[in-house]
């Protein structure tokens, strides 16, 4: 590079919704850690830490979504009319973790690629040798 050039990277969309919901898991791993595990032979303390990790989980999402602007629906190319329910139903996405967010992904995709058939606008990649 010359002069004051700067390279500049920027990460995929979907890269950037994984690592958010990364450092959710990391930081609700050290909040388990105060809170103390459910005793797994109790069912029901089980299922209320679980609801409790969720909510915070997604508490923490929400908030992170909104302030850093980042939209799933927006990222999979079909945004919706309100930024806050968008940056509600991201941060909630994100709250639930890693697999969660993966089963979202992939059914919003297949979504968008139906309705772009169905206009006639999908595009096919093919590997040309």
């Amino acid at each position: 590079m010359e002069g004051g050039e700067t390279t500049v990277h920027i990460a995929s969309p979907i890269l950037i919704l994984y690592l958010v919901t990364q450092i959710i898991e990391r930081i609700l791993e050290v909040i388990s850690l105060f809170v103390g595990r459910a005793d797994v032979t109790n069912k029901r303390q089980a299922e209320l830490m679980a609801l409790a990790m969720f909510v915070i989980g997604s508490l923490i999402g929400t908030l992170v979504c909104s302030l850093a602007g980042i939209d799933i629906f927006q990222l999979c190319g079909l945004p919706l009319k309100s930024d806050a329910v968008a940056y509600l139903l991201t941060g909630i996405a994100v709250g639930g973790g890693s697999k969660p967010l993966h089963d979202i992904i992939s059914g919003l995709s297949k979504y968008r690629d139906k309705l772009k058939k169905e206009n006639g606008v999908l595009r096919v990649h093919a590997k040309v040798e």
